[in-house]
C-alpha cells in the first residue's frame, strides 16, 4: 500500500489520537486538526488523499466539511458521526458531495474508507486529465 495522507479533524483528542496512531502503524500519514479553522488551513496547505471531519467539530462539522469540499473539489471529504446524527443531515451530505463514516470509527473501517477515498481521488484526477486531453485533441464539437 502506498502512503496514504489523511487530514483528521475532530474535537475529541483521545479518540482521534488512538485512530491516528493505528492508521500511522498501518503506513498512513495522518495530520490532526482540533478546530474548524485549523482544519481548513491545513486542508488548503497540503495535498491529501482524504479529509475526515467530525460532525461535532466547532458545533458545525458539516459546515466545515462543506467549506473544505468546495475548496478541494477533487479530494474526498467525509463526515464522521453517530448514525442518528448523519441520518438527520443525509440531504445536506448529498448536496455537499461529502461522504459519511459512522461512529465508532475503528482502525479497519477508517483504513478502508481512506483507501477507497484515495482511489476515488485518483480516478477523479485521471478523468480530469483524460477530459483535458480529449478537449485538446478533438474537442466536443468533433462528435
Amino acid at each position: 500500500m502506498n502512503c496514504l495522507r489523511l487530514l483528521l479533524a475532530a474535537p475529541d483528542a483521545a479518540g482521534t489520537e488512538r485512530l491516528s496512531q493505528g492508521l500511522t502503524r498501518s503506513g498512513c500519514d495522518v495530520s490532526l486538526a482540533k478546530g474548524g479553522e485549523e482544519a481548513i488551513r491545513l486542508a488548503l496547505s497540503e495535498g491529501w488523499d482524504a479529509v475526515f471531519i467530525n460532525i461535532a467539530l466547532d458545533g458545525d462539522g458539516l459546515g466545515v466539511a462543506r467549506r473544505v469540499q468546495a475548496a478541494l473539489r477533487e479530494t474526498p471529504v467525509a463526515v464522521l458521526g453517530f448514525p442518528q446524527q448523519l441520518d438527520d443531515c443525509a440531504g445536506e451530505l448529498l448536496t455537499s458531495r461529502c461522504g459519511c463514516i459512522y461512529k465508532p470509527v475503528t482502525e479497519g473501517r477508517a483504513l478502508l474508507a481512506l483507501t477507497q477515498a484515495a482511489e476515488l481521488r485518483r480516478l477523479r484526477e485521471k478523468n480530469r486529465v483524460l477530459r483535458r486531453q480529449w478537449e485538446d485533441d478533438e474537442g466536443p464539437e468533433d462528435l
